[in-house]
């Protein structure tokens, strides 16, 4: 009978076999994963570009720029102060650039620290920070600074009587009443809202200049205001409440990076009254009116079931679609697709190139066509970022056609970006047009890393793909497409 040292010498003889066997199996299977990774991985490089991609200078700008936008609020720092950084920044990289005392510039190099960098990235860096602080500068200018006589300074949260002159900025737009709801005391009856830059305002028995906008809400259907009226309102006085709980939506700072900081409420239209009529050559008199009649077109040909939903898809007017179908898309989280977006600015461009391709207009002629319609869509939509940002997409690609020159996506998304920034700062705060530019350099950087679909001017690639099968060149074709 075996021992119990004999069994141990048999026990351990089995674990080192069993260990032999299943370091043999790991290694085999570890073999096997990093050959299918190796082979993974050359079938990705071959699948990606190889020629060199352009420089994109205006990429790294852009960026600067939003950066200094999204700090220049929050830092708590005066605009001046941003200013003179910019203005010392730019003077300093003037002064690197043009400058020919290079024993100064290498001292000016050596006490700032930076010895190891060269001359050429001392003047980036100097560059970078001098957009960086004139983007904050500016988003500090437009987010906090209001003139002196603007209309909200003599207003509070509690409603107070007001009578205002002005221009109308935003035609009426109908606003959704709440569903119903049989625990509301009092049933909310339809209104309508319009955007109205204030002139002057009523104090006492005598009009004081004022200035602002003011987001005037008028009981009742709809009134037949065009923009660039002058009218005299009525009404009662507010501002905007801010935030009273955690996570709360803040209507304050909502208007405050609209700048449009009051909001005036009138029982209807006997409280206002027509000063004098739009001009007829105004431009946003005339944007109005064909939106205007755009919308009863679409009431007109379509049935009533569906033309609040066709006006909403191809006009943007959302307010004429029913709270239940709103909140439909709402539930179901389809709410984007009512919203004006670039698809339907590409959408345009394409369909109005390819026409007037088939009628023959000349090649510059219908360049200059499809960007003055997009820009006319841009207007008639009331110009949403993410319209603006594919308009000037649009435009960019057509005037590097018009030139012959070749017009780089990412560098012109980064123009696109800029101009955004430049016309509304505050645009960097919210997330439908983070999104839209984010979601767009995320299909042209994909677009740019799959190989050209040009014909390769090696011949021996030219042969090889020639003898591959009908068959293989079709899908390869068809899966890069």
């Amino acid at each position: 009978m075996a021992s119990t040292k004999e069994y141990a010498y048999a026990a351990v003889d089995w674990c080192c076999a069993t260990a032999d066997g299943c370091g043999e199996s790991c290694y085999r299977a570890a073999e096997t994963v990093s050959l299918v990774a190796v082979t993974l991985l050359e079938s990705l490089r071959s699948m990606c570009r190889r020629e060199p991609l352009p420089s994109r200078p205006l990429v790294c700008v852009a960026v600067v720029l939003a950066a200094g936008c999204a700090i220049g609020p929050c830092a708590g720092i005066s605009e001046r102060v941003w200013w003179l950084a910019a203005a010392g920044s730019l003077a300093v990289w003037v002064w690197l650039a043009c400058g020919r005392n290079v024993l100064l510039r290498d001292r000016f190099s050596s006490a700032c620290g930076f010895a190891a960098c060269d001359h050429d990235n001392l003047a980036a860096m100097t560059l970078i920070v001098s957009i960086a602080c004139g983007g904050a500068g500016w988003s500090v200018v437009r987010y906090h600074l209001f003139g002196a006589d603007e209309l909200a300074w003599s207003l509070t949260e509690s409603p107070v009587p007001i009578a205002i002159q002005g221009t109308v900025v935003e035609s009426p737009r109908v606003l959704t009443p709440p569903s119903t709801d049989f625990l509301r005391g009092i049933a909310l009856g339809p209104s309508s809202e319009c955007i109205v830059a204030v002139q002057a305002v009523r104090d006492g028995s005598r009009w004081r200049g004022a200035s602002g906008r003011a987001a005037v809400i008028l009981d009742g259907p709809p009134p037949s205001l065009t923009a660039g009226s002058r009218v005299r309102v009525f009404g009662r006085g507010l501002r905007p409440s801010p935030a009273l709980n955690p996570g709360e939506f803040d209507f304050r700072e909502r208007a405050r990076s609209l700048r449009c900081l009051s909001i005036v409420r009138s029982p209807g239209m006997e409280c206002v009254e027509i000063l004098s009529p739009a001009p007829l050559l105004s431009l946003t008199a005339i944007i109005d009116r064909v939106r205007t009649n755009g919308i009863a077109v679409l009431r007109k040909h379509v049935s009533p079931e569906r033309a609040p939903l066709a006006a909403a898809l191809l006009l943007g007017s959302r307010e004429s679609l029913p709270s239940e179908e709103s909140r439909e898309f709402l539930v179901t989280g389809t709410i984007h697709i009512l919203s004006i977006s670039g698809l339907h600015v590409g959408i345009l461009a394409l369909a109005l190139l390819k026409v007037l391709r088939i009628l023959a207009v000349p090649h510059g002629w219908s360049l200059v066509s499809v960007a003055l319609c997009t820009g006319l869509y841009m207007l008639l939509v009331r110009a949403e970022t993410p319209v603006v940002r594919a308009t000037l997409l649009v435009w960019l690609s057509c005037l590097a056609a018009l030139v012959g020159r070749r017009s780089l996506a990412l560098n012109a998304l980064a123009v696109a970006a800029i101009l955004v920034l430049l016309w509304h700062p505050p645009e960097i705060f919210r997330i439908g047009t983070q999104l839209s530019f984010v979601s767009t350099a995320v299909l042209i950087a994909a677009a740019a890393a799959l190989p050209s679909q040009r014909a390769s001017s090696d011949p021996i690639d030219r042969l090889i793909q020639r003898s591959r099968p009908p068959l293989h060149r079709w899908v390869r074709r068809h899966a890069r497409q």
